[in-house]
């Protein structure tokens, strides 16, 4: 019996079979379709046509992930950043987004609406210009920042789509 497709919260329609297809795709995003089709037990026309409908509906991307350290970039700053009232949030984002070593630039909202900077550099030096550049930039009120000395766990890009 074939297992009725269910939405998620953006309309994407996912099987079991296409829930084990991405699972698959995680660990090795590079599998040809062949591989795929063989260990989901499927024909290769059905693992191409899947992976495609999932690509071009936008449930997944499958693209190379770099490693910063290896090019140099051994120092990672998480900052949270207020800006001074009046002074839009979204705007101020979008222009630090732009900042050349910036990888990851969110909003917030809490008791204050912060912006969330990720930022990398190859030196110490380099980090503290980027902090002082943010600290005297007109619109900004205050920048907390916190050095990442060590991470734990990295899955942003990745579901466990077994336990839905």
């Amino acid at each position: 019996m074939r297992k009725i497709r269910k939405n998620d919260q953006n309309g994407i329609k996912l099987n079991d079979t296409d829930k084990a297809l991405i699972a698959l795709l995680q660990e090795d995003g590079r599998a040809s379709d062949v591989a795929v089709a063989k260990k989901l037990g499927v024909s290769n026309d059905t693992a191409r046509r899947r992976r495609e409908r999932l690509e071009r509906e936008g449930a997944i991307k499958i693209k190379a992930h770099l490693n910063p350290r290896k090019f140099g970039y051994v120092h990672f700053l998480h900052l949270y950043v207020t800006v001074k009232p009046k002074v839009s949030t979204r705007e101020f984002a979008e222009r630090v987004s732009r900042e050349r070593n910036t990888y990851y630039v969110a909003l917030s909202m809490g008791p204050e609406q912060r912006v969330l900077v990720h930022y990398r550099g190859k030196t110490e030096a380099e980090m503290y210009d980027f902090v002082e550049h943010l600290r005297n930039d007109s619109q900004v009120a205050s920048v907390e920042a916190h050095v990442v000395y060590e991470v734990v766990k990295v899955s942003y890009h990745s579901l466990d789509l077994g336990r839905e």
